[in-house]
C-alpha cells in the first residue's frame, strides 16, 4: 500500500461525513443536538486522521513545508484549524444563535474540503514521488 492510499481513504470517509453534515444543516439547521452529535463524530474521525497523516508524512515533512512555503498564503483553515473551529463551535454551539453556528460550520466544512483537495492535488503526488525515489534507491543498494 502506498504512503498516501490510507490518507486518501480517510479523505473519502471524511467527505462522506461532511456530506451528511451539510445535508443535516440544509434539512434541519435548528436541530442543534443532531448537528452537535454529527460534529462530535466528525472531530473524532478528523483527529484520528490527523494523527495518521502526521505519522505517514513525517519523513517528507521538510519537502512538504517547502512546497507549502512556496505557495501564496491563503486565508483558510487547514485540518487542525478546522478541527479547532469545530470544537469551538461545539463548546459554544448551544449558546450561540443557530444561524451563526450553521454559517460558521458551513465555512469550516468548505475549508476542510478544500484543504483535502489541495493535499491530494499537490502534497500527495510529491510524497508518492519521493517514496518511489526512496524505494528505487534502496533497491539499488
Amino acid at each position: 500500500m502506498g504512503v498516501t492510499e490510507l490518507l486518501r481513504s480517510d479523505h473519502e470517509q471524511l467527505r462522506k461525513q461532511l456530506d451528511s453534515l451539510e445535508g443535516a444543516m440544509r434539512v434541519a439547521p435548528e436541530a442543534q443536538f443532531a448537528l452537535r452529535e454529527m460534529c462530535f463524530s466528525l472531530t473524532r474521525m478528523l483527529g484520528e486522521h490527523i494523527k495518521r497523516e502526521k505519522e505517514a508524512l513525517v519523513p517528507y515533512r521538510d519537502r512538504i513545508q517547502a512546497l507549502i512555503n512556496n505557495r501564496s498564503s491563503q486565508d483558510r483553515a487547514d485540518q487542525r484549524g478546522a478541527l479547532k473551529g469545530i470544537n469551538l463551535l461545539l463548546l459554544d454551539g448551544l449558546k450561540a444563535p443557530v444561524g451563526r453556528v450553521v454559517t460558521q460550520l458551513a465555512r469550516l466544512v468548505d475549508e476542510l474540503r478544500e484543504h483535502m483537495n489541495e493535499l491530494e492535488r499537490e502534497v500527495f503526488p510529491l510524497v508518492n514521488r519521493l517514496a518511489g525515489q526512496h524505494s528505487q534507491a534502496m533497491a539499488t543498494l
